[in-house]
């Protein structure tokens, strides 16, 4: 999903650079979306477990249905794949050229 929003980005990433943002901004702006998208689907999950956590007890042995690690460790374990699968495509978009983005249309 990410590397397909920076293609039909590619445009705008290549203006960017031509008004000056740097390879370090844009990696920024483009992991900062994966971020954002993980983050969101995180919290929805995160709130949908405490939910169900009741009807999913009987079926756990050795770990509370409400046990904050493991729900720290789930979290963090998403949003850090999220980081490395965002790292391809905005790499990517660093490599837009200015000139062709400019040129465009």
């Amino acid at each position: 999903m990410l590397a397909f929003e920076v293609a039909t980005r590619r445009r705008e990433l290549g203006i960017r650079a031509a008004l000056g943002a740097g390879i370090p901004r844009l990696l920024r702006m483009v992991l900062w979306r994966a971020v954002m998208v993980v983050a969101t689907g995180v919290g929805i999950g995160l709130l949908a477990s405490g939910l169900a956590a009741r009807a999913v007890a009987p079926l756990l042995f050795t770990v509370s249905p409400w046990d904050p690690a493991v729900y720290a460790g789930v979290a963090i374990t998403l949003l850090a794949v999220a980081v490395l699968a965002g790292i391809f495509p905005a790499w990517k978009a660093t490599r837009v050229d200015p000139k062709e983005a400019l040129q465009a249309e």
